[in-house]
C-alpha cells in the first residue's frame, strides 16, 4: 500500500473518531461503562462474523499473538480510563488526552523506532507541543488521567505498527483479550429502568461504529511511521471542536479558539512536509 494511500485511510479513521460524539449522544441514556461493555462485545460479533467468513487462520506464531493481545489490552485500558475521567466529573482533562496522545505518539516515533522528520515536520511538532502545554495550562492542575489515557493509545498504537495480522483480525483478537471483562462490566451496570426501543438498535451499531475506524487505523498503522500516525491523530480533537461549535453551538472561549488556530497552522506545515516528500519521491 501507497504512503499517501496509507495517510487517507488514517485520516479517515480520526476523523471518524472525531465525529463519534454524534453517535455516543444518541445512546448518552445509558451508563458509560454499560456503553463500553457493549462497544467490546458488539466488535467482538461484528469481527468474528468478518473473520469467519474470511476462513482466517489467526495463528501465526506466539510472540505475533502475545503481541496483538498485549495491543487489546492497552485499548481497553484506554477505553477504560477515558470513561473513569468522564464519570469522575474531570471532562476537560478527558478532552487534553486527545492532546497529549499525539505528541507521546510522534516521541515515541523519534526516540524509540528512530524515525527521521524533516525541519518542517519539526516545526509542526513543536507548534503542537505548544498546543498541549497552552491546553495543560488552562486546565490548572498536572493532567495525571489525561497522560495515562494518551499513553495507553500510543503504545496501542506501537504494537499496531508492529503487528503481522490485518485489519480485521487483529481487531478480531484485541476484542477477544478484553471480551471477558467487559461482559463482567456490562452485567453490573446493566440499566435498571426501561430504556427506548430506537436507543437499543442504536447502541447494537457500537460494534459497527467502533469497528470501521479501528479497521482503516490498522490497515494505515502497518505502513506509516508511528509519529505521522500521532500527528495525524490531531484530526480528533479538531472535528471534536469543530463537532462542538457548529452543531452543538458549544461557546468558543478564548482558550479553545488559541489551541484551534495551532493545531491547524501544525497541520498545514505538516501536510505541506508530506505532500513535498511524496513530489521528491514520484520525481
Amino acid at each position: 500500500m501507497s504512503n499517501n494511500k496509507s495517510i487517507l485511510l488514517a485520516s479517515a479513521a480520526y476523523i471518524m473518531w472525531g465525529l463519534l460524539p454524534l453517535y455516543w449522544k444518541s445512546v448518552q441514556n445509558f451508563d458509560s461503562a454499560f456503553v463500553l461493555g457493549l462497544r467490546v462485545i458488539t466488535t467482538f460479533i461484528f469481527t468474528l462474523i468478518i473473520i469467519i467468513y474470511k476462513r482466517a487462520n489467526l495463528y501465526r506464531g506466539i510472540k505475533p499473538l502475545i503481541s496483538i493481545i498485549i495491543a487489546g489490552i492497552f485499548l481497553g485500558f484506554n477505553w477504560y480510563l477515558y470513561i473513569y475521567t468522564v464519570n469522575s466529573g474531570h471532562v476537560l482533562e478527558a478532552g487534553l488526552a486527545y492532546y497529549i496522545a499525539p505528541i507521546l505518539s510522534i516521541l515515541i516515533g523519534i526516540i524509540v523506532l528512530r524515525e527521521k522528520k524533516t525541519i518542517l515536520e519539526y516545526a509542526a511538532i513543536i507548534l503542537m507541543f505548544a498546543g498541549m502545554i497552552y491546553q495543560t495550562i488552562t486546565l490548572g492542575k498536572p493532567p495525571i488521567m489525561a497522560f495515562f489515557i494518551g499513553l495507553t493509545f500510543s503504545i496501542y498504537g506501537l504494537f499496531k505498527k508492529m503487528t503481522v495480522y490485518s485489519g480485521w483480525e487483529s481487531l478480531f483478537l484485541e476484542t477477544t483479550a478484553i471480551l471477558i471483562p467487559s461482559i463482567i462490566l456490562s452485567k453490573i451496570y446493566f440499566p435498571v429502568s426501561p430504556q427506548p426501543i430506537h436507543t437499543w438498535v442504536s447502541l447494537m451499531f457500537a460494534g459497527i461504529a467502533t469497528g470501521i475506524p479501528l479497521y482503516l487505523y490498522a490497515k494505515a498503522a502497518k505502513n506509516l511511521q508511528v509519529s505521522t500516525l500521532g500527528f495525524l491523530q490531531f484530526f480528533v480533537p479538531l472535528f471534536a471542536t469543530l463537532l462542538a461549535i457548529f452543531v452543538y453551538k458549544e461557546e468558543v472561549n478564548l482558550n479553545r479558539a488559541i489551541t484551534l488556530a495551532i493545531i491547524i497552522l501544525a497541520a498545514i506545515l505538516y501536510a505541506i512536509s508530506i505532500f513535498k516528500n511524496s513530489a521528491n519521491k514520484d520525481n
